[in-house]
């Protein structure tokens, strides 16, 4: 009871202060020692300077937008502060600019709403424009928002799990920690069969605690036999060191930017996200592969120019690609293959992996009558690989995603000729059983003497 009647007392007091204080139509701000104290240490600035960007900011909301009696419109401009500086570095100094700090700060705070608008949609850049007077703001369009369906996609439970997955492959791949090195690599890393070589199942009924027959298929006799060649040795290949030089393509947030200890991740994106780091904004489909020259002992493997822009790509040097829901926004099935087929040229040629990722229903589910995704795999291996792992789902924490995944190993290149990939959509309807029926009744009957021929004479 005695601390309520204190603070009923203090209550009483400052609202008796305020009353007395109604005559004074400026606005004074008293900015609390926990404000200064946060804001020097996200600003790196003594707290009598951060104390004085607090006045600074406040006296121009107050000239700007009227009275701002809780000081929210403040500490909003101060939090654009604090998050823009860390990003660009190079507006310390204006925080520093002059003992008074009237312009420094309020230019700094004007420069990072002009930089962070290239990544908001028009609507939201006309706002900045208008309350900055800036036209840049407007006109700058370098970075364009994330599609919606983007974002959807990263923020699923399977995007976020897919890249720790992949990472798990490729340590079994290459032996990347010591537990990997310790166990020895997997079956599906070291093949057991001999180069064209199958394993088949026969598809027959088989009595209860019975394993079916395997079969394996030979290429050079044409047959199918019950052993395989007893001449044939299984070589594991070496570890490698890490961390491994990977390609992420379509990659707008650089997934695998947080195992740099096992990869050195590269990220292209058209849209990069906003907070998106080591990430560069270009279409890989046009950036140039060259090769590295004799003289260069360097293991870099981009070429970025002054502006700090992706300039080129090394060939070669990668020894992971990712292809991530990036094959299927691409418009044309030839460029489709033509992506493909740079990756195979950034890849290394021993022991290269590609990772292909596309949605199941994209490529037609599991309808058996839409081999869609075997006609990839197929066209895919012509560029200069080799299936090594193939799954149609994706599965984790008793949850399943129907998502097909490909691991391609580097091989010499089949053919020439860029078969391109195509989706269901943009296959040639085929004709039904019954329309092949009666198309070929129809030509049965053109074919068939009619009653008049039977009654015309030879020669008539």
């Amino acid at each position: 009871s005695a601390s309520a009647s204190a603070s009923g007392s203090r209550q009483g007091e400052s609202q008796g202060a305020g009353d007395g204080d109604g005559e004074s139509d400026e606005e004074e701000m008293n900015p609390s020692e926990q404000l200064v104290y946060s804001l020097a240490n996200l600003l790196k600035v003594t707290r009598s300077r951060a104390r004085r960007i607090i006045e600074v900011v406040h006296e121009w909301v107050v000239t700007n937008d009227g009275l701002d009696q809780w000081g929210t419109k403040t500490q909003g401009h101060l939090k654009t502060l604090c998050r823009g500086i860390p990003r660009h570095a190079d507006l310390r100094p204006l925080l520093l600019e002059d003992e008074e700090g009237n312009g420094g700060v309020m230019e700094a705070l004007r420069q990072i709403s002009i930089r962070e608008a290239r990544h908001l949609s028009l609507t939201k850049r006309q706002e900045i424009a208008l309350l900055w007077g800036d036209s840049d703001v407007e006109g700058d369009q370098s970075r364009k928002p994330m599609p919606s369906m983007q974002l959807e996609l990263l923020q699923t439970w399977w995007s976020r799990a897919l890249p720790q997955r992949m990472l798990d492959q490729m340590d079994e791949y290459f032996l990347l920690t010591h537990h990997m090195a310790r166990r020895g690599h997997p079956e599906w890393v070291v093949s057991s069969l001999p180069p064209g070589w199958k394993e088949i199942t026969p598809h027959k009924s088989v009595h209860e605690g019975e394993e079916p027959e395997m079969m394996y298929w030979n290429p050079q006799t044409g047959k199918l036999q019950r052993q395989v060649a007893e001449d044939f040795k299984v070589n594991a290949p070496p570890p490698r060191q890490a961390p491994v030089n990977l390609l992420d393509v379509g990659s707008a947030v650089n997934s695998f930017r947080r195992f740099d200890l096992l990869v050195r991740p590269v990220a292209i994106d058209l849209q990069p996200a906003t907070d998106a780091e080591d990430t560069y904004q270009a279409d890989f489909l046009d950036v140039p592969i060259r090769r590295r020259a004799a003289d260069d002992a360097s293991a870099r493997c981009v070429v970025v120019d002054s502006e700090g822009k992706l300039a080129s790509l090394v060939a070669g040097s990668f020894d992971v690609v990712v292809l991530s829901l990036v094959l299927s926004n691409v418009s044309d099935p030839v460029r489709r293959i033509e992506m493909v087929a740079r990756a195979r040229r950034c890849l290394r040629s021993d022991r290269g992996l590609m990772f292909v990722c596309e949605l199941s229903n994209v490529l037609g589910g599991r309808d058996p009558r839409l081999d869609v995704a075997m006609a990839w795999e197929r066209n895919m291996e012509e560029v200069g690989f080799r299936c090594m792992r193939f799954t149609d789902a994706f599965t984790e924490n008793h949850k399943t995603e129907l998502l097909c995944q490909w691991v391609f190993e580097t091989a010499p290149v089949r053919a020439r000729d860029l078969s391109p990939l195509l989706l269901p959509r943009e296959k040639a309807p085929r004709k039904t059983q019954q329309q092949a029926t009666s198309g070929r009744r129809l030509e049965a009957q053109k074919k068939r003497p009619s009653w008049k021929d039977k009654f015309v004479r030879p020669g008539s």
